[in-house]
């Protein structure tokens, strides 16, 4: 499933294999239709890319070939290579000099931009399919396949120390509801999707409270997995597949449940 995220005004990056393709939105000489068409491309990897996040002028990626990579949004060239994990490397986060990632290999490791080495390595006992930095309480937030007993897909950790600080559970959770997409929108909150087709907005202050986190739950449109999530607050963007013969797609969504689904690349 590809990855994608918005750039600048009226840009798409989206992963397309090894590659990282920019579109721009721009208007059909037939017809006034808008359509995505390809302005740059980064291109480096060894493997299929999982996911990439664009912070402070520059792109990292994470892929296949186990390997994790930044490059200059500036110049187009790959200016860091990361090295160490012994399986597909599945998702990253960064802030500041602080680079996450997690991995088939179960683990997640931090690593230290300045000196582009490993600081530390967190060991999940399960796959991990996405991992996302709260920068404000300086813990991660991993989601998990769900396939190994007694780790929720949604966990909280500490990245200084390693530990565990809480598992968010609906108290339903089936084996292999695995999260592949977390956004944080405040310190305290985040969003969730993944296999059991439904987008949830999690309140971690409630955890010592309530049997659940989940504080609001959406269902895909489509019935089918959610790969990626995205949100400024008010309107959230999801990708996911259709079973139905639409390849993928992107679907707009207010709180007040409007949705809007959007062929990423029409006909």
């Amino acid at each position: 499933m590809p990855w994608i995220q918005l750039g600048r005004p009226r840009q798409l990056f989206v992963a397309q294999a090894t590659d990282i393709i920019v579109y721009q939105l721009r208007k059909h000489t037939k017809g006034g239709q808008f359509l995505w068409k390809p302005l740059t491309t980064f291109g480096g990897h060894q493997g299929d890319i999982s996911k990439f996040v664009i912070t402070e002028g520059q792109l990292l990626t994470c892929g296949m070939d186990k390997s994790v990579r930044t490059w200059s949004l500036e110049t187009g060239l790959c200016n860091g290579v990361y090295l160490g994990h012994t399986g597909e490397v599945h998702s990253l986060d960064c802030f500041g000099e602080v680079i996450v990632s997690g991995s088939r290999d179960k683990t997640i490791k931090v690593w230290c931009q300045q000196t582009q080495s490993c600081v530390h390595t967190i060991d999940i006992q399960d796959n991990v399919w996405s991992v996302s930095l709260n920068p404000s309480t300086r813990c991660l937030a991993s989601g998990n396949s769900g396939h190994t007993k007694g780790n929720a897909p949604l966990q909280l950790w500490d990245i200084n120390s390693g530990r565990c600080i809480m598992n968010l559970v609906t108290g339903s959770t089936q084996a292999g509801a695995g999260v592949r997409g977390i956004k944080w929108e405040t310190p305290f909150t985040l969003l969730s999707c993944g296999y059991d087709t439904t987008v949830r907005l999690w309140d971690t202050r409630l955890h010592n409270h309530s049997a659940s986190s989940c504080v609001l739950k959406w269902e895909d449109p489509h019935d089918s997995v959610v790969y990626w999530i995205d949100s400024d607050n008010k309107w959230m963007v999801i990708s996911g597949t259709n079973r139905y013969g639409v390849t993928w797609y992107i679907v707009l969504a207010d709180r007040g449940l409007s949705l809007t689904t959007i062929p990423l690349f029409p006909s």
